[in-house]
């Protein structure tokens, strides 16, 4: 017994060591992978840390050791740069990406460059796995309408664009269907919409809890609502 526990002992440390030297060997490729394709085409395009804009897209002129340089979009002149300032950049069609988690490179600039692309398309929802991620638009976007909410009752993930409804309605479908206590959890900064996105998730939940509105929903929307403030 205490053998064959030892062999277990060793061959499950014999794995341990094989997967870290796996997982060390795929991250030496893929690292030595981004530096020759950098070496190989200097025409690459970068994203720049920029303490003002954050980051600025730049074409990769010459790479040095540990420093190189760049051109900034519709400018002449090249400027000198650390690498650790620099990014690479893949996603061709930012707008289109519905989740972050669908990305190739997955660091803050190219997050950002989504968001932002996303945000001047006025889709101020992009979900990051099980998380949606709110852009507040500082006006009316129309997202809260009555056939907003009947296009999202019932619906499955990617059958239409990211919005607080699909994760409402979800949280309540799992609460009908396994009787467990569900929550929906909405942070961020002061003026990201945090009071808003809680109407439009109790507003939701009134409307799916009596699709048919046979009740007196208004009444109880006006009570929910009016919790709003409490609730936060």
């Amino acid at each position: 017994m205490e053998r064959r526990r030892a062999d277990s002992i060793i061959a499950t440390n014999r794995r341990k060591e094989s997967m870290r030297m796996l997982d060390e060997r795929m991250i030496d490729e893929i690292r030595n992978g981004l530096e020759n394709v950098s070496i190989l085409d200097e025409s690459l395009k970068r994203w720049m840390f920029d303490p003002v804009e954050a980051y600025v897209l730049v074409d990769l002129v010459e790479q040095g050791r540990d420093t190189s340089k760049v051109r900034r979009q519709n400018e002449s002149q090249t400027d000198e740069t650390k690498n650790s300032n620099l990014f690479p950049t893949h996603c061709r069609d930012p707008e289109s990406v519905s989740d972050i988690n669908d990305l190739l490179l997955l660091h803050e600039a190219e997050i950002l460059n989504v968001l932002c692309s996303r945000y001047r398309q006025r889709n101020i929802y992009t979900y990051a796995g099980p998380i949606l991620i709110s852009v507040n638009p500082f006006q009316n976007l129309g997202l809260n309408t009555l056939q907003m909410k009947k296009k999202y009752h019932n619906a499955k993930i990617g059958d239409n664009p990211p919005h607080v409804f699909y994760l409402t309605d979800h949280a309540f479908r799992l609460l009908m269907e396994t009787g467990e206590d569900q929550s929906v959890l909405i942070s961020g900064e002061s003026g990201a919409g945090k009071t808003e996105s809680t109407k439009m998730v109790l507003d939701y939940l009134v409307y799916v809890s009596d699709p048919e509105q046979k009740s007196s929903g208004q009444t109880i929307a006006k009570a929910l609502i009016d919790c709003g403030p409490l609730l936060e």
